[in-house]
């Protein structure tokens, strides 16, 4: 598994300035998803973390901040966040009041929300005897489900019990032309016994992808995990699965890590690193001409591999950093076939910088490199300088 959903929830995700204060939290991680959560029914509208920010009225226009929708533009153009990535999450006071709107209402909310860089709903909707408790079947939520499907939303879940209802939420999603892309399965707070793949990725027929969820340390919740504990959780999770099935993870949440010691792109590398059993690596998918990939640090640099390629020859080379004596550097040479190949090299234990260049032989050039999972790209140029002409910054990485 290279690319599992790695998610994070958040209640700072707008206005815009909340947005474009945290990209750089969200840079250069392994954060592939964001959801935010926040939005609620209040006096008829939608309000963003009731209060302060008005969202939407009770007739279904957007009046709120101007500048947001730039605003996830700009969050998804410079963080590895794709552009189907950000999702809308629904509590039970947002489905409520969106399904007492007008059918027109709705649908205008919906649409806007599609047409302004939001590519699905979460429908986090629980019950677990509260006042405003949804079941997954409740004609609110099955109200607000499709008009989703109407605007072309993707659709994801956030349950943490009611399996059986979900089950019957998933096969009405279906049965309305729809589908659902993952279940964010709680495993935190009132589902911190929740094993997501015995009592979730195995109940379902079909099968529905399940992203895994934690809650980040120091939060105070059955389930609050550190980045370590996290990886060893996921680790464990996906071992139970075949073939790596477990689809992703994510955390609860963004201000929870902010207010502690770790950082986002801990919590992160944890994910992709106990989902995919990989750590200190780097996988290469373009390389036009030359790509030298360096390890340094205060007291020594070691060249790992220098990969030749052209001609639109295929690239995928994968090197696995591990610690062991230095055996000098891998050479992979592509130049008149194509690559696929792994390989080990060794470092001394320690924190190091890893360092790409690329090199440009002449004309074309283009390059695509990912460490742990993040990526890291160049081009294509069609006419590129004969040179070195790609440097990006260096990542660190303990071995």
């Amino acid at each position: 598994m290279q690319n599992p959903i790695i998610a994070i929830y958040t209640r700072s995700g707008y206005p815009s300035n909340n947005v474009q204060q945290f990209i750089p939290n969200y840079a250069k991680t392994n954060v592939n998803i964001l959801i935010l959560s926040g939005p609620n029914g209040n006096n008829g509208g939608i309000v963003y973390n009731n209060p302060p920010y008005t969202m939407f009225n009770s007739q279904g226009q957007y009046v709120g901040d101007e500048a947001w929708p730039a605003s996830l533009a700009q969050l998804i153009a410079e963080t590895n966040i794709k552009p189907s990535g950000i999702f809308f999450s629904l509590s039970n006071s947002a489905i409520s009041t969106l399904a007492a709107m007008s059918v027109s209402a709705l649908a205008n909310i919906m649409t806007w929300l599609k047409a302004n860089g939001i590519s699905g709903i979460d429908m986090d909707c629980e019950s677990w005897g509260q006042p405003g408790g949804l079941e997954p079947m409740d004609p609110a939520c099955q109200a607000v489900t499709l008009a989703a499907i109407s605007a072309g939303l993707a659709l994801t879940a956030a349950p943490y019990n009611r399996l059986s209802g979900w089950q019957s939420w998933c096969a009405f999603v279906s049965q309305n032309n729809g589908s659902v892309s993952w279940l964010n399965v709680q495993c935190y707070a009132g589902g911190a016994s929740n094993d997501p793949v015995a009592e979730w990725f195995r109940q379902f027929t079909p099968p529905i992808p399940v992203v895994a969820g934690f809650e980040a340390s120091p939060g105070t919740d059955a389930g609050a995990l550190t980045p370590t504990q996290a990886q060893a959780k996921l680790a464990t999770w996906q071992a139970e699965t075949p073939n790596n099935s477990l689809a992703g993870a994510f955390t609860w949440d963004f201000g929870i890590i902010t207010s502690g010691s770790y950082t986002v792109s801990e919590f992160a590398l944890a994910m992709y690193a106990g989902l995919t059993g990989l750590q200190n690596n780097v996988i290469v998918t373009a390389c036009d001409n030359e790509a030298i990939i360096l390890a340094y640090q205060g007291s020594a640099s070691y060249e790992l591999a220098r990969i030749n390629s052209g001609c639109n020859n295929a690239v995928s080379v994968t090197l696995n950093i591990t610690s062991g004596a230095n055996r000098g550097s891998v050479l992979f040479n592509g130049v008149s076939t194509a690559l696929n190949s792994t390989a080990t090299v060794c470092v001394p234990s320690g924190d190091y910088t890893l360092l790409l260049v690329g090199i440009n032989w002449g004309e074309p050039a283009q390059f695509t490199v990912g460490v742990n999972g993040v990526n890291s790209s160049y081009g294509p140029i069609i006419s590129a300088p004969t040179e070195v002409i790609w440097t990006p910054e260096g990542t660190t990485v303990t071995v």
